[in-house]
């Protein structure tokens, strides 16, 4: 199967950019300037295709108007968004093309651009098929090292209504567990883990069952302060 490259380049907005195909060696194919109405509904189409489908499409006769809202939007795409574009890939089908976007342009990864007509026939059923590169932008600044330590917040969610497998209530749900794990003799790799229940006495608790698992988990700093002392 060949493979051909279309670039985005002169990237102004999500509407406003331009194609440049070549094949693997550089050879141009050609290019198409592209420049589309935001005010136009076709536009609206492209962006959201499942939502204007379900929104747009008669209740009486779904399937068939979807049918013919996605050919009148392959008619679009093809005419104003692939251009000579469209015709030069389906030369060389069955391709793969490789579509190569800068970082600002990822927006169009969602662009249904396979459903473009070229000869009266979208891509898709002419044995086109798109992969996309997206241009990875440079680091702003250097990662900062992890040192000696690592601090790690992890929530997890739990059933409601039912215990996990092999757990009691009492350890399944406690009011406040702790874990202080030591590997080895003179670690100080520690672990709190709380998870509370749906009771109003306490200050946190989750949205879950009264008497079942809540689905948000507590994680507090170590160790837990104490209770001040009482005077007598």
């Amino acid at each position: 199967m060949d493979e051909l490259r279309l670039e985005v380049t002169s990237f102004t907005d999500i509407a406003h950019w331009r194609w440049r195909l070549t094949d693997t060696h550089g050879a141009f194919k050609a290019d198409h300037q592209v420049a589309l109405n935001q005010a136009d509904p076709t536009y609206d189409a492209f962006t959201d295709l499942y939502g204007y489908l379900r929104y747009h499409a008669a209740p009486d006769r779904r399937l068939e108007h979807e049918a013919e809202i996605v050919a009148w939007l392959g008619r679009w795409i093809g005419e104003r968004v692939l251009g000579p574009v469209g015709a030069a890939i389906v030369e060389h089908a069955p391709v793969t093309v490789r579509v190569r976007l800068p970082d600002e342009a990822t927006g169009l990864l969602y662009r249904p651009f396979e459903l473009g007509y070229v000869n009266d026939a979208p891509l898709t059923v002419q044995e086109v098929s798109f992969v996309f590169d997206v241009e990875a932008r440079p680091a702003s600044r250097r990662k900062t090292d992890v040192g000696d330590t690592l601090r790690m917040l992890a929530v997890f969610s739990l059933p409601t209504g039912r215990f996990g497998a092999g757990s009691t209530p009492r350890a399944a749900c406690p009011q406040a567990t702790y874990h202080d794990d030591r590997t080895n003799a003179g670690e100080s790799d520690r672990v709190a883990h709380r998870t509370v229940r749906r009771d109003p006495r306490h200050a946190s608790y989750c949205p879950g069952g009264r008497r079942g698992l809540g689905r948000d988990a507590l994680l507090r700093p170590w160790p837990p302060r104490r209770p001040a002392a009482r005077k007598a």
